[in-house]
């Protein structure tokens, strides 16, 4: 896994595998300014969040893109965030679609 996070802009990029044959086949915004990215085996690549800072203090975001989506890419969009490695990261109740983007700390582990 590696992390970059751009303090200026405030964003931060976690790939979640070393592999440079796990390209991402698809990005899917999950919320404005967070998007995941998969393989064509829907296996995460990447994760983006924009406003990282503002995002991992607000007590709750709602994930209104994600809810948009068609059923069937939701429920497995929902399936690959509440596993490991991207649960790490997001929890997002899959009833309400509220969630928070976790880890504040991750910013400490980027400036190392």
């Amino acid at each position: 896994m590696q992390l970059l996070y751009d303090e200026e802009g405030d964003v931060l990029d976690i790939f979640f595998t070393d592999d440079e044959q796990a390209l991402a086949y698809a990005g899917y915004e999950v919320r404005q300014g967070i998007v995941v990215y998969v393989t064509k085996n829907f296996s995460p690549v990447q994760l983006t969040v924009v406003s990282f800072r503002r995002l991992t203090q607000a007590p709750a975001i709602y994930f209104s893109a994600l809810k948009k989506q068609p059923a069937r890419l939701r429920n497995k969009l929902m399936r690959l965030i509440a596993s490991s490695p991207v649960s790490s990261f997001l929890r997002i109740d899959a009833n309400t679609f509220y969630g928070r983007v976790m880890n504040p700390a991750v910013l400490d582990i980027c400036a190392v």
